[in-house]
C-alpha cells in the first residue's frame, strides 16, 4: 500500500480548517443578526431630552385637565434636570376654567416629574394656588392652608 503523501494531507487538512472557520463565521453571523433584530423590536427609546419632558408633561396635563385647561406656563427659573436621579422636574403654572361661565379661574401650580431613560411621568402633583384669593375667599374655602 502506497504511503499518502505528506503535501496532500495537509492540503486536506487545511481545507477542513477553512471550512469549519467558514461555517462558524456564517452560524455567528445568524446568531447575532437574529438577536439584533430582536432588541430592535423592543428597544426603546433611550435619549429623553429637556424638550421630550416638557411635552410629555404638556400632553400629560392636557389629557388631565382637557378642555379646562386654559393656560399653562412653564417656569423656566425652577424647572431642572436632576442627574442623581436622572429625571427631569418641571414646573408649571395653569388656569383651569370654572364649572359655569360665572365661576372664576382657578389657577394651580403642577409639579411633574419625567424619567430620564424611559421619557415617562413618574410623578405629577397640582395645587391651588390659594394665596391670590382674597380675604373672604380664603374664608369661605377655609383659609390658606384649607384650615378653618
Amino acid at each position: 500500500m502506497p504511503k499518502p503523501n505528506r503535501s496532500s494531507n495537509n492540503l486536506m487538512i487545511a481545507l477542513i480548517m477553512t471550512a469549519i472557520i467558514i461555517c462558524t463565521a456564517i452560524a455567528s453571523w445568524v446568531f447575532f443578526a437574529s438577536n439584533n433584530e430582536q432588541t430592535r423590536k423592543n428597544k426603546k427609546y433611550r435619549n429623553i431630552t429637556y424638550t421630550d419632558a416638557l411635552l410629555t408633561c404638556q400632553k400629560y396635563s392636557y389629557e388631565r385637565y382637557g378642555s379646562a385647561l386654559k393656560n399653562l406656563t412653564l417656569d423656566n427659573h425652577s424647572s431642572r434636570w436632576e442627574q442623581k436621579i436622572e429625571q427631569y422636574k418641571l414646573f408649571f403654572n395653569a388656569e383651569i376654567a370654572g364649572k359655569t361661565i360665572t365661576s372664576p379661574t382657578m389657577k394651580i401650580s403642577i409639579a411633574c416629574d419625567v424619567s430620564g431613560r424611559s421619557g415617562k411621568v413618574r410623578d405629577y402633583d397640582a395645587q391651588e394656588d390659594k394665596s391670590l384669593k382674597t380675604k373672604s375667599e380664603r374664608m369661605k374655602d377655609g383659609g390658606l392652608f384649607g384650615w378653618p
